[in-house]
């Protein structure tokens, strides 16, 4: 697992929008592994309410998914994947 140098210069947070109404429903603290949450992925299957963030600083996924209080976020592929910091 890598550890990068946060002075302030990096997102880290998922905000989840109502797109009917245009407000802020939930915003997601993704933590020191998750700067620069780059794109957000969701499962081909429309009746499934889950997907997957990658985040570019650090190369760590992190699997979304809904639940009774919202959005949940899962880190995964964090025993897959490594980042090599010089």
């Amino acid at each position: 697992m890598c550890t990068v140098q946060n002075t302030g210069q990096y997102g880290r947070h998922l905000n989840v929008w109502d797109w009917t109404s245009h407000e802020l429903i939930q915003t997601i603290d993704l933590g020191p592994e998750g700067l620069i949450p780059l794109e957000v992925r969701f499962l081909h299957d429309p009746d499934e309410s889950e997907g997957y963030v990658g985040c570019a600083l650090s190369s760590t996924v992190f699997r979304i998914y809904k639940s009774d209080v919202g959005l949940q976020i899962w880190p995964t592929f964090e025993s897959i994947i490594y980042c090599c910091c010089f």
